[in-house]
């Protein structure tokens, strides 16, 4: 499968500092919050980490990994929340689990259940791998379980099933576009159309040459 991290993974908590303990915390930090990350003040100047879009600071913390993400100074929007997840787990793929406040910190500015879909189509987008003509596909990420706090009243099964579908529908956009130029001829463009819409109950008609 192109996305590697299977949705059962995914845990969904509503109340902060329940017990869910895992590998790594991640803390997003904007150029005016950086302090609050927990992290010692001389290893973030050491890293140069200034909360800067794209910045990433990896610490210890007792038994955890900080996974330090800079946020900017922008306010949350659905696509920055989505390159958060996607940051998040690229950078905590090694580990076994990692958990987040993003959705609840972005849902005032977006949304809950926005928040929480863009967060869930970051991890899952962020997983994806092409490895169809590779003869020795890459190991699967250690990465299997990240927890999610949201706020209460989402329908976070009906967000999530929305997320991966979307998150489906990238994944075979991006499938078809890695292929080698050449090996994607139309019949081939059809049978993955028809595939896809019978696994999502769509209809659809194809024509041939007649």
């Amino acid at each position: 499968m192109p996305i590697r991290f299977d949705t059962a993974g995914f845990e969904l908590v509503v109340a902060a500092g329940s017990d869910t303990p895992t590998s790594a915390v991640e803390r997003g930090a904007t150029t005016d919050s950086v302090s609050e990350l927990g992290v010692a003040a001389g290893l973030v100047a050491a890293a140069g980490f200034t909360g800067a879009v794209g910045q990433v600071l990896m610490a210890a913390e007792g038994d955890q990994v900080v996974v330090g993400l800079g946020l900017g100074d922008a306010d949350p929007t659905a696509a920055s929340v989505r390159s958060r997840a996607a940051a998040m787990y690229r950078a905590a793929a090694k580990l076994d689990s990692v958990s987040s406040a993003m959705v609840v910190e972005s849902a005032g500015a977006i949304g809950a259940e926005t928040a929480l879909q863009a967060a869930i189509e970051g991890v899952l987008q962020a997983s994806y791998r092409y490895d169809e003509l590779k003869g020795d596909p890459a190991d699967a990420d250690a990465l299997t379980r990240v927890v999610f706090q949201i706020p209460d009243g989402i329908d976070a099964a009906a967000v999530v099933a929305r997320a991966s579908a979307i998150s489906a529908g990238v994944a075979l956009a991006r499938d078809l576009v890695n292929k080698p130029g050449g090996t994607l001829r139309a019949v081939d463009l059809a049978a993955a159309a028809s595939e896809a819409a019978s696994a999502s109950g769509a209809e659809i008609e194809i024509w041939d040459l007649e």
